[in-house]
This record gives structure tokens, C-alpha cells and sequence, in this order.
């Protein structure tokens, strides 16, 4: 007797070792991008008009908000955190099409962090980047122009 075959299970929600707070405070943090004359901002999952025109003449249409600030979590200085953020951008010199600086808030306004905003950076090589700079998460954007929250731990 032949039966059917199954319906195929629902794929499993990625699992993270990080607290599922921090991870709704990553989502509903504030993210912004300083692209002279005006910056603008991005949210988790929602559609950016201004990304989408940044990213569409790309030979990799895509983006990554990172950065090399307080990793793992754990606050650094000021100093620190400068320090890291200068070498990061070096290390992104000539590897991508454009470095904008950006900032991340939390969205009361208890934290704030400098980022950079990586355009025409592959999946891939953001994921290693964040993960080599010690990062929770990074923001990523593929040619659709919409940041997904990228949990790296």
C-alpha cells in the first residue's frame, strides 16, 4: 500500500544563546544613517526607500549597519570604542562601495553607539565581520532594501 508522502515540517526558528529582551531591544532599537544633506532611518523588516536607492546601482545590492562597539554586550569606553570603530572603518577601506556613518539608539534613548553603514557588502562576509568584531547581531540588507536582524551568537 502507497501512502503519501508528509507535508513538509515548518523550518525551525534560528536559535540564539542571547536573551530573547535583548534580542526585542536590537529590534526595536533606532537606527540611523547620517547621508548628507539628511540622514534617515532604518527599522528591522520594514522597507527603506532611501536604502533601496543607495543599494540599486550596486554590483552587490546589498547593506550591513555594524558595529565594533561594546562587543558581546559588555560597555567599553568611549575611548574604546572609538579606537575600535577607527579600525574597523579601515579594515572596510576597499572592500565595499561606500562606509556611511550611522548610529544605533536604544528607543528610549538609554544607550547610543556609532555604526557604520557597509553598502555593497555580501551576506556572508557581514556575518564574519560582525562575529569577528565580537557583535550580538548585526542589521543586513539584500537588494529588497528591507534590514533584518542578523543574530550572530
Amino acid at each position: 500500500m502507497e501512502t503519501e508522502p508528509s507535508p513538509p515540517l515548518p523550518r525551525a526558528a534560528p536559535t540564539s544563546v542571547l536573551d530573547p529582551q535583548l534580542i526585542l531591544t536590537y529590534r526595536t532599537a533606532r537606527y540611523r544613517v547620517f547621508d548628507p544633506p539628511a540622514g534617515f532611518a532604518l527599522g528591522v523588516d520594514a522597507f527603506s526607500s532611501r536604502l533601496a536607492a543607495l543599494v540599486s546601482a550596486l554590483p552587490v545590492r546589498a547593506a550591513a549597519l555594524i558595529t565594533a562597539c561594546n562587543p558581546g554586550g559588555e560597555l567599553r569606553t568611549v575611548a574604546e570604542n572609538r579606537v575600535a570603530m577607527m579600525q574597523l572603518r579601515g579594515e572596510l577601506r576597499g572592500r565595499c562601495a561606500r562606509l556611511l556613518d550611522a548610529e544605533n539608539s536604544g528607543a528610549g534613548g538609554d544607550w547610543v553607539e556609532p555604526s557604520v553603514l557597509v553598502l555593497g557588502i555580501a551576506r556572508i562576509a557581514a556575518l564574519e565581520l560582525g562575529r569577528r568584531w565580537g557583535q550580538n547581531a548585526i542589521l543586513y540588507a539584500g537588494a529588497d532594501a528591507v534590514p533584518r536582524l542578523e543574530l550572530l551568537r
